[in-house]
């Protein structure tokens, strides 16, 4: 907790160089780890299946942003970008989901891997990644193909907040978790695929990967086309670009908080 709260010092007494960012990528990491005692948190298969369970039932939320794309696509760069715009103030209206967050920490208590190292962008993540995709997929055809999202929701305390931003929606039943559950019937939810080309992806470390790079993780939303938004990410360094393409989601979150 003291981390956080030097963090936001940083921010509000300007010293920090990004401090939206900075923040970002804390909570990455403590999405998953109580930071108080070092422990991670609940077991998936113990808490998010639970169908009376209202900790993953929203109770104030207006809008939910869904971001998809390929690898190196630019999805945590954008999800940056949207916590970057809505700015320390509103931050406390936001919840950041990862559903690739609890599969990480699961298969890591399973495996006695280094649970942080997993969660960032490194080689060792990539060594594991095709053992934990098939190790996922096995997990969600037991307990439930929305089991990780759920505990995803559960884990972030996301209930009584009124933005989420979901950086990895992957399969159709992503999508449909949120387009065809009651409780999400007065939410407005944005659906922005992200795409970027070739060139684009290899510059910032991709390489085809078979049992990977064509597998559902990765084409399951390759023929899905009710977006409601699309994006071209290929802008490496043009960030004023990118933010003009991000002019409309900015909209839709300046339309969810517009009584605040």
């Amino acid at each position: 907790m003291y981390q956080f709260v030097c963090m936001i010092n940083q921010f509000v007494n300007g010293t920090s160089r990004d401090a939206a960012q900075t923040v970002s990528s804390w909570h990455n990491r403590r999405e998953y780890i109580d930071e108080e005692s070092g422990d991670e948190m609940e077991n998936p298969s113990k808490t998010a299946h639970d169908p009376e369970d209202p900790d993953f039932i929203p109770t104030r939320l207006r809008l939910v942003i869904i971001l998809s794309g390929k690898r190196k696509s630019g999805k945590d760069h954008i999800s940056t970008l949207l916590t970057n715009y809505l700015g320390y103030k509103r931050m406390q209206h936001l919840a950041i989901l990862r559903i690739a967050g609890p599969i990480k920490k699961e298969f890591a208590r399973n495996n006695k891997l280094d649970f942080t190292r997993l969660l960032d962008s490194t080689e060792y993540k990539e060594n594991f990644r095709l053992a934990m995709v098939r190790w996922s997929e096995e997990y969600r055809e037991k307990e439930g193909w929305n089991c990780f999202l759920k505990q995803a929701i559960k884990e972030q305390k996301a209930k009584d907040k009124l933005i989420w931003i979901l950086n990895d929606a992957r399969r159709p039943c992503d999508l449909e978790y949120f387009e065809k559950d009651p409780a999400f019937q007065n939410t407005r939810v944005v659906k922005l695929r992200i795409e970027a080309n070739k060139e684009a992806r290899v510059s910032r470390g991709w390489k085809f990967v078979n049992g990977i790079d064509d597998e559902d993780t990765e084409c399951g939303l390759d023929d899905y086309e009710d977006w409601t938004y699309v994006i071209e990410n290929n802008f490496n360094d043009e960030k004023q670009l990118l933010n003009e393409a991000l002019k409309p989601i900015f909209k839709e979150i300046d339309d969810a908080l517009a009584d605040l």
